[in-house]
């Protein structure tokens, strides 16, 4: 599945509301492998990020069963930022459910953060 044409979205009451909501949706089920492809600026790391967290939180038993590529280094590091800061701050529902796991399989991610 490829995922496209994010440029244009609408911010609504701290939500995003885009023509491709359902493929981003989509993108987030864990039992489904995707490929993004979209201009920069237009949520790419966003997407990625709550994958991560997502997978996290319901579908994998060690971390290391994550593979998450990137074109750049400095995309990678904005990405392991992202969910190191999710993790930090308790933020959103895929990053609490992925602290419940952590917590459960005893993975210590923020203190390992380094692996991620």
């Amino acid at each position: 599945m490829t995922l496209a044409n994010f440029a244009n979205y609408t911010l609504y009451v701290g939500f995003m509301i885009t023509p491709d909501a359902s493929q981003r949706q989509m993108a987030l089920e864990p039992d489904k492998s995707f490929i993004v492809q979209a201009p920069a600026g237009s949520g790419k790391t966003t997407l990625l990020t709550q994958r991560i967290l997502r997978l996290l939180g319901c579908a994998v038993k060690k971390p290391e069963e994550i593979l998450a590529i990137t074109f750049t280094k400095k995309a990678a590091a904005e990405m392991r930022s992202r969910v190191i800061d999710a993790l930090q701050n308790a933020t959103g529902e895929y990053a609490k459910k992925a602290l419940q796991q952590d917590r459960k399989y005893n993975w210590n991610l923020l203190k390992n953060y380094f692996f991620l």
